[in-house]
């Protein structure tokens, strides 16, 4: 099996130079998964991007959304992420672990938002109405359902990544929650 060694600083361009330079800032260091992307001149720009876009979604709902498919993808890295994430947007241990098993017992609306991602994909995008008609029912809009998509996307571009360069982990959620 193929071996990756994720690149260096001295080997990126100068504008992945300047947003490692951000990450840095921002995470205090440079997460792998961003080193993994950087294979590419142009894909950290355009992730970010898409990681970053104006969404309809609030934090923790988008985190749900990461969440879920990062249980059904077994992306295991970006489980370890999204779940640091959602201790810090307010939820607890207890949720968190239910939320990266699929479910949320707790909120019947986030219930909902993780059973239409989870049909989305598990079943390539195909959705059955019922399971429409209860994500409308829960209060979400249609714009909600196409930033649903759209992060989705973002997280599937992660996990798959993560699953097949299986670049190290680099968090412990233990270490960044303050425990």
């Amino acid at each position: 099996m193929k071996t990756f060694s994720l690149p260096k600083d001295h080997q990126l361009t100068s504008e992945n130079r300047a947003l490692f330079q951000r990450l840095n800032e921002l995470f205090g260091y440079v997460p792998n998964l961003y080193r993994a992307i950087a294979y590419s001149d142009n894909a950290v720009k355009a992730y970010l991007n898409l990681q970053h876009f104006d969404s309809s979604l609030n934090a923790r709902q988008k985190t749900v959304v990461n969440l879920t498919v990062s249980h059904l993808q077994q992306g295991y890295y970006s489980l370890k992420a999204y779940s640091t994430l959602a201790l810090q947007f307010g939820f607890n241990r207890e949720q968190v672990e239910e939320l990266a098993n699929g479910t949320a017992s707790f909120d019947l609306s986030l219930q909902a938002l993780i059973n239409l991602t989870t049909q989305a994909v598990n079943n390539h995008g195909n959705i059955e109405n019922a399971e429409l008609e209860k994500f409308f029912d829960a209060g979400y809009t249609e714009e909600q359902l196409v930033d649903v998509m759209m992060a989705v996307g973002e997280t599937t571009i992660a996990n798959y990544l993560y699953n097949i360069v299986r670049f190290p982990m680099d968090f412990n959620l233990s270490d960044r929650d303050g425990n």
